[in-house]
């Protein structure tokens, strides 16, 4: 068969072919286009991210968080004293409290000593207008028992600031002087407050309670004001605010538990928070361990290295 005698493809056909050719590769570019889009769209949404409109923390932000705006809308007028008002400026006044004379010491004519010369004229006043510094006054109130076949103690004298809520700041002192009791009677090797000073602190708290429950009286049915909240709830828990008093080993406050969750806090508004319970639950495990290490007086970093190697530190009691 010669090369004349072999069929050739019409026109009509490659046409055909060509078009064929050309809407595949069509389809193809609309679909890598359509998927461009969609990554492009998906960056833009990530670049727009800021702490306004998403839960990622304040700190990511970077150098596009925007700067502060006052919130103060315009009023018209300009800055400072405004014309046609009113003056206030502090006045010289008759009778200072102190007046201090100063002389001159040489003639600035001629140099000479003026130690000895005649006073001429009015003096120019310059006044100085200071606030005194402010002494605390400390009064000893001295309880003094006397004796009559029974040991009778004197009263302390009733709190000067005795209004409505006159009770807080004398609560506040109590507490006070259970604070400073403890302490005093820790470093004489005690465990617990003797029994005088503990019934005294039981006595002041049940009088205050009852001051602040006749201040505050209730409401009817509906919610107490916190005051009188406060007063209940230290009415049932007495036993509970007082236990310092009684046990040693119990802390005056929460300060330990609140210096505990403190990092978390932090980490959470850094960061934003755990990706994962899991992570989680090991970064508070590792927290845990390390605070009840410190609060025992352990070495951190060797009960670390214990607890990599298997044996990790454990408390007396649990032991």
């Amino acid at each position: 068969m010669t090369s004349a005698e072999v069929e050739q493809p019409s026109y009509g056909e490659l046409v055909a072919a060509r078009l064929d050719a050309l809407e595949t590769e069509n389809a193809q570019l609309k679909a890598e286009n359509a998927a461009l889009r969609e990554e492009n769209a998906e960056l833009r949404r990530q670049l727009g991210r800021t702490s306004r409109n998403s839960s990622q923390p304040p700190s990511a932000d970077g150098l596009a968080k925007p700067p502060p705006r006052s919130m103060r809308g315009k009023s018209g007028r300009r800055p400072g004293k405004q014309p046609g008002t009113q003056g206030n400026a502090l006045m010289q006044v008759a009778d200072p409290t102190r007046r201090i004379p100063h002389l001159p010491a040489a003639c600035d004519g001629c140099g000479g000593d003026l130690s000895g010369a005649t006073r001429a004229g009015e003096p120019v006043i310059r006044q100085v207008f200071d606030v005194p510094e402010v002494v605390v006054e400390v009064t000893a109130h001295e309880l003094h028992a006397l004796a009559c076949g029974t040991i009778t103690r004197a009263q302390a004298p009733a709190d000067p600031a005795a209004g409505a809520d006159g009770w807080a700041r004398a609560l506040v002192n109590l507490l006070g002087d259970g604070y400073r009791w403890v302490a005093a009677w820790q470093e004489k090797g005690h465990d617990r407050l003797p029994d005088f000073k503990r019934d005294d602190l039981s006595r002041r708290l049940d009088d205050l309670v009852e001051r602040a429950l006749a201040a505050h009286p209730p409401r009817g049915a509906g919610k107490q004001s916190p005051a009188r909240n406060l007063a209940l709830r230290l009415r049932q828990r007495k036993d509970e605010v007082l236990r310092f008093a009684t046990d040693f080993n119990v802390a005056y406050s929460n300060n330990i538990a609140e210096r505990a969750i403190r990092m978390i806090k932090t980490k959470t508004k850094v960061s934003g928070g755990f990706r994962t319970l899991k992570g989680a639950q090991v970064f508070l495990a590792i927290r845990g361990y390390i605070s009840t290490v410190r609060k025992n007086g352990q070495n951190a970093a060797r009960a670390l290295h214990d607890a990599l190697l298997g044996n990790p530190w454990t408390p007396a009691l649990m032991a």
